[in-house]
């Protein structure tokens, strides 16, 4: 798991765009990749990837949170494939990270995949669901 210094972004982008690409569509509308490339070059937004040698399996997109009572790192967009071989690692770059950054949890929003990958790790939690209805 790497998480990408936002000068090489650009070079890893037209590699991960895809991946994302997917998970976008099955939002409900709050952004598209264009919006996500700028603000991690604007470092709102920060890149992971998981790789295995130099294959990119899987990337991930996260931000910071900040409630009026505690921070969270979130991650706002996720895809690619083999979750069973880069999850924990994931759970450990992102806890490390929001550590360093003074964040207290750790949030996504996604679909109920998500629930079944992280089972194994009694930590991880599902809080609520997200209704959403268009208008």
């Amino acid at each position: 798991m790497l998480p990408v210094q936002r000068d090489l972004v650009p070079v890893f982008w037209p590699l991960v765009a895809p991946m994302l690409q997917k998970a976008v569509d099955e939002a409900a509308g709050e952004l598209a990749l264009d919006d996500v490339y700028a603000r991690m070059l604007d470092q709102r937004m920060q890149l992971l990837i998981a790789a295995e040698g130099t294959k990119i399996l899987a990337a991930f997109v996260t931000e910071v949170v900040n409630y009026p009572k505690k921070r969270s790192l979130r991650v706002v967009l996720a895809g690619g494939r083999g979750a069973r071989k880069w999850r924990g690692q994931l759970l450990e770059v992102l806890r490390a990270g929001a550590r360093a950054i003074g964040a207290s949890t750790l949030e996504t929003f996604g679909r109920g995949g998500w629930v079944k990958i992280f089972q194994p790790y009694p930590s991880v939690k599902l809080k609520y669901y997200v209704l959403v209805e268009e208008l």
